[in-house]
Order: structure tokens, then C-alpha cells, then sequence
């Protein structure tokens, strides 16, 4: 194991590279993790990649860690020059091992901001921290401010776009086309990752927060793409009043609104009881499919906060109504 300082910085260099060549050698890396090793056993790398798995030996975490966190500040004081492409490999480097750096996130928006790197890059990054480190505040503001960027480019998102006509209306709509389509996919990609965030930690404040706005600036011109099986799956595991402050947002309900519409499954109805109705059948449907014989009542927690939410203007509310006795 090194022990002075330069041969520290060579372990180190070399360990950073090793990292990044693992990123070139395979693309589709979806995990990261930190490999229980007190010492160094072998004369080899401590990046240890299998199929899309990348781990890192934690012996090495106390010489890396320290390491790149310096040589950052540094360059932020302006007393050590880095590269771009140097950049890049160490904020990488720093934010799989603490993704609550603000720093690292900063100079990457700024390396995005200038070209160097491109949103989906980013995106990437952020989700493979999530993996490690699922609550990681940093990691959830910095995708917001990505996705930002990505909706500042397409101007006619949520907007129906009307009919084209002329060949230069064509190419615009073409290129529309493709930014919808483009932003579709990224509506996924964000479903998955706070799903897969909540699995890894079911009471995940930060994860529910990002999908809320997921929903309310992303969904709302992708709603077709949704689907309630998809909704319902997504909080099988969460308690019920983890999942009240997500199923009473608007824009999730008149998601779940356009759904039963295509499915033709409900009446019109006067506005806050319409929502009333469509927050109750959507609680029902994520926890368990259906109202029975040992699933009776919902939880009053729910219902108070539901006509808090979404109040009668005379206070008249429809309580449980048992079914009628067979004769």
C-alpha cells in the first residue's frame, strides 16, 4: 500500500483513470457500490467492474476521497489549474463517493453551461449516485436544474401544436417531433429513477418531491405515457401517509383523471368532489386494487387530509356505505 505523498498521488491518478476507462469500456454501468476491502490484497486495480456493476475497494476511498475533494477546492480558489477533460474525471470521481459535494455539482453546471458536457451525461451521472446514495438532496437538485435546461430547449412542451403547413412549417414541426419525443423519454427515465430510489429507500422525501415535479413540468403533455399499472406498481411499498402528499397534487390527479377518461370509467361530477372521487379510487388502486371483504374502510388520516384538500363548500360528504344484505 502507498504510504508517501507522491507515491499517494500516483495511486490516485491511476485509480481516477481506472474509473474513467471503466465508463468507457462499458457505457451501460447502472450500479455503483463500495467493495469491503480493509487492505490491498493484490497488485492490481481497485475498480472492480462486472457486467454493469462498478464497484470500488474501500481502501483506496481514504487515500481517493481526500484527494479529489483538494484538488476541486483548489482549483475553486484558483490556486491549482485543471483541464476540462480533468475536470470532468475528478467531479465524476468525487460525486460517486459523495454525491452531497455542492461544489462538484456547481462546476459541472458550469462545464454544461459552456458545452463541455451535455444534459443526458449528467443525468446519468446523478442516477448512478442514486444508487449508492438514494436520499442525497444535492444529486436531486442538481437533476431539477438539468431538466430545466433540456425544457428551456423545447418551448412547445405541454402546448398542443397546431398543424404545419409550408415546407420550413414542416422542418419545425419535425424538430417539435423530436423534442417531444425526446422529452418522453425523459419522462420515463425520471419515473424510473425516483422508483428505483424508493425501493432502495421506501420513506424518501426527496425522491417524492422530484417526482412531484416531474409531474407538474414534464407530465402534463406526455400524459398518454402514462399509465395507472405503472402508478400502481411505483407505490406498492410505501405506507399511506408516505404517499398523501404525492396522490393529492394536482397534477397527478388530472393525470390519473385523463386515464379513467380514456377508460371511460366515471361520471362528471362538481369539481372538488370530482377530485374527492378520483384521489380516493387512485389511494385504493396504488395500496390494494380494490375496496373488499377485509379492506373496508380507508384510513382517516387519508380522508381528513383528501376533503382538506379538496373541501365540500357545504360540508356534506359521503361516509362508507357498507353493502346492502344479500336476501
Amino acid at each position: 500500500m502507498a504510504e508517501s505523498e507522491e507515491e499517494v498521488d500516483v495511486l490516485v491518478q491511476r485509480v481516477v483513470k481506472d474509473i474513467t476507462n471503466a465508463f468507457k469500456r462499458n457505457p451501460n454501468i447502472d450500479e455503483i457500490g463500495v467493495i469491503p476491502c480493509p487492505e490491498a490484497r493484490y497488485n492490481r486495480s481497485p475498480i472492480v467492474l462486472v457486467e454493469n456493476k462498478l464497484g470500488v475497494e474501500s481502501w483506496c476511498v481514504k487515500f481517493l476521497l481526500p484527494y479529489v475533494h483538494n484538488k476541486l477546492l483548489l482549483y475553486r480558489q484558483r490556486k491549482h489549474w485543471l483541464d476540462r477533460e480533468a475536470l470532468v474525471d475528478i467531479t465524476c470521481t468525487l460525486l460517486l463517493l459523495n454525491p452531497d459535494f455542492t461544489t462538484a455539482w456547481n462546476v459541472r453546471k458550469e462545464l454544461l453551461q459552456c458545452g463541455v458536457l451535455n444534459p443526458e451525461k449528467d443525468l446519468y451521472l446523478g442516477k448512478l449516485a442514486l444508487t449508492k446514495f438514494p436520499k442525497s438532496p444535492e444529486t436531486w437538485i442538481h437533476r431539477r436544474w438539468v431538466l430545466q435546461q433540456i425544457l428551456r430547449q423545447s418551448p412547445a412542451v405541454g402546448c398542443c401544436r397546431k398543424q404545419q403547413l409550408g415546407d420550413a412549417e414542416q422542418a419545425d414541426g419535425g424538430r417539435s417531433q423530436q423534442l417531444s419525443d425526446h422529452l418522453a423519454r425523459t419522462l420515463h427515465q425520471e419515473m424510473r429513477v425516483c422508483s428505483d430510489a424508493a425501493c432502495r429507500y421506501p420513506s424518501n422525501y426527496n425522491a417524492w418531491s422530484h417526482r412531484i415535479w416531474v409531474l407538474q413540468h414534464m407530465a402534463m403533455g406526455n400524459v398518454k405515457n402514462l399509465t395507472l399499472n405503472k402508478e400502481r406498481r411505483l407505490l406498492q411499498t410505501f405506507k399511506h401517509c408516505a404517499c398523501s402528499r404525492t396522490f393529492l397534487n394536482g397534477a397527478h390527479v388530472e393525470i390519473v383523471q385523463r386515464c379513467l377518461q380514456s377508460l371511460r370509467i366515471y361520471a362528471a361530477r362538481e369539481y372538488h368532489s370530482h377530485y374527492r372521487y378520483l384521489a380516493y379510487r387512485s389511494f385504493v388502486s396504488w395500496c390494494w386494487g380494490f375496496l373488499g371483504l377485509r379492506i373496508r374502510v380507508i384510513p382517516a388520516c387519508v380522508v381528513l387530509r383528501i376533503r382538506w384538500k379538496c373541501p365540500d363548500a357545504q360540508g356534506r360528504y359521503v361516509e362508507f356505505k357498507p353493502p346492502p344484505p344479500l336476501i
